[in-house]
Parts: structure tokens; sequence; C-alpha cells
């Protein structure tokens, strides 16, 4: 069986203060979603990533260890490990950092040197025994179009896939519209489990 690697990217879903109130090329617009990748890595080009050890992927039970560039897996938590669901929150506070910063303290910019993340990456490599480094990894955007408002009130919508610079053009240009109470921070909205390739 071939060993499977991975790590876990997700999605940023800004919901419109007032849906189908703003047009994108015309179309009324209910949300926005951007897609982005936090990757950590050492500085030997080491990647932290999740060793599928089943045949899907759960991040909940599945070992966590550095992956180099050669395919070789150093383990550092087992599924049963103490410490490994400590780390698995401490990555989950990267989300929870930078969605508010990527909202309101940046206007929904993709990359980060906020202190308070700064912080945060320094007490998880103290936790990791060796430095990590974060990037953030831009993968994909789209608009959700309001296609149609049924009796019930509820919207059936149709993503419209766009480069991530427009998508974060369309959120700047219509910044009040996104910038509510009901985004910020901005949800995390799902995960999705990106496999490792070098």
């Amino acid at each position: 069986m071939t060993e499977r690697y991975y790590t876990v990217a997700s999605n940023y879903q800004m919901e419109a203060e007032n849906p189908g109130s703003i047009k994108h090329n015309g179309k009324p617009v209910a949300s926005v979603n951007v897609w982005y990748h936090p990757l950590l890595s050492t500085d030997d080009n080491s990647v932290v990533v999740f060793h599928q050890l089943g045949d899907e992927p759960d991040t909940s039970k599945d070992e966590i260890g550095l992956l180099n560039q050669r395919k070789h897996f150093l383990r550092f938590y087992q599924s049963d490990d103490e410490q490994r669901a400590e780390f698995v929150n401490e990555i989950g506070q990267i989300y929870d950092i930078y969605s508010e910063y990527f909202s309101v303290k940046k206007g929904f910019a993709i990359g980060c040197d906020d202190n308070e993340l700064k912080q945060h990456m320094a007490n998880m490599s103290n936790q990791f025994g060796r430095p990590l480094d974060l990037h953030f990894i831009p993968i994909t955007a789209d608009i959700d179009i309001v296609k149609e408002i049924n009796d019930s009130n509820e919207m059936l919508l149709e993503p419209e896939q766009v480069e991530i610079k427009e998508a974060i053009k369309f959120l700047l240009d219509n910044a009040s519209e996104f910038n509510t109470d009901r985004n910020l921070p901005v949800q995390v909205y799902g995960t999705n489990a990106i496999p490792v390739e070098w």
C-alpha cells in the first residue's frame, strides 16, 4: 500500500449583509469564499503532515510528523499520544487567529505577520521541539451567485470560480457589505485534506 500524507486547507466564507443587493459582473451575490492552505515547514524544507492510517483522512487519529523531500517521514505524534490532541488544537488556532486578521486587521489580505500569530507559532515551535515557519498559500476562490429565491425565502446559489485577487478586490470594494458582525471574525466553514506531493 502506498503511504499517504496530507495537510489541511480551509476556506473562509464571507456572507453579504444583504444577499443579492450587490452584484459581480451584473449578477447578484450572496457570499464570497476564499480557500487557502496554511503550510508548516522547518528550516530543512520538511513539512508538517498527517500520515493517513485508514482508507480516509482522519485528523483526529492519523499520525503527525515531518515529511522531507526524499519522502522520509519522521513521526512526532502517534494516534494515542497525549500531546497529539494538544498539537492539533494548536493547528486549529492558526485558523482562528488568521480569520480575525484576514477580515478585520488587514482588509482580507492573504498572508500574515500578525504579532499574535507570531507568538502562537513560537509556542508551537517550542512544543514541536524545532522551529516552525508558517506559509499561507492561496488555493482558489469563488463567488456565490443568487440564482433563485423560493417561497420559503431560501436561496439557490451557484458558485462562480474567480481568481483569488478578483475575489479579494470584490471584498475590498464592498467592505461595508462584508465587514459585519456575522463575518467577524470569519467563520471557518470547511476544511479539506490536501495530499502532499513533491
